[in-house]
């Protein structure tokens, strides 16, 4: 009988610790990756704000190549979206323009279907001397919950991850171009 008690205190004080360190952690997770392309921001910015480009160098079309994607919308202006359904990989989701200024940033908001709030994604292109520094950004504010607070790290690792694969892919295809 003893043995349960302690096996029953290990578990409260595991999930007190767990409680403790997701009150800690911050709300926003944020991400940003940087590569530089060889073209001009005029070049560039075709893939970034039409979605029907998106998929040829996303990250996430490789881990489901049977994904369904609906685009509506004009690409490049305010109100063009993408809505996604696929494996649980990738999931069920939308990503809409809300703010777009060529041929310099696109900024757009993600839903994910079964998660409460959204994240925000900004593509900026800013011309250097080698070409065009292509910065794409993630960020989400998590909520007040600490055990959501406790995913933050593994959705920025995931994220930035997935975004310097994306990034090295849109070069590839932007330079073969």
């Amino acid at each position: 009988m003893k043995i349960l008690y302690w096996i029953g205190g290990a578990v409260v004080a595991l999930f007190a610790l767990l409680l403790a360190v997701g009150f800690v952690l911050p709300r926003e997770v944020s991400a940003s990756r940087s590569i530089v392309i060889d073209a001009t921001a005029e070049e560039v910015f075709p893939y970034v704000a039409d979605f029907n480009r998106f998929y040829d160098w996303s990250p996430w079309t490789k881990r489901d190549p049977e994904m369904e994607n609906i685009v509506e919308g004009e690409p490049a202006t305010v109100g063009h979206v993408n809505r996604w359904s696929g494996n649980s990989q990738v999931g069920t989701g939308s990503q809409t323009i809300v703010e777009v200024r060529a041929p310099d940033m696109v900024r757009t908001r993600l839903e994910f279907e079964g998660q409460a709030g959204f994240a925000e994604a900004l593509m900026t292109l800013t011309p250097v001397a080698d070409g065009v520094e292509v910065t794409w950004s993630f960020s989400t504010d998590l909520g007040a919950s600490p055990f959501a607070r406790l995913f933050g790290p593994i959705i920025g690792t995931a994220v930035s991850k997935d975004y310097n694969e994306g990034l090295a892919n849109l070069k590839a295809m932007v330079e073969a171009d």
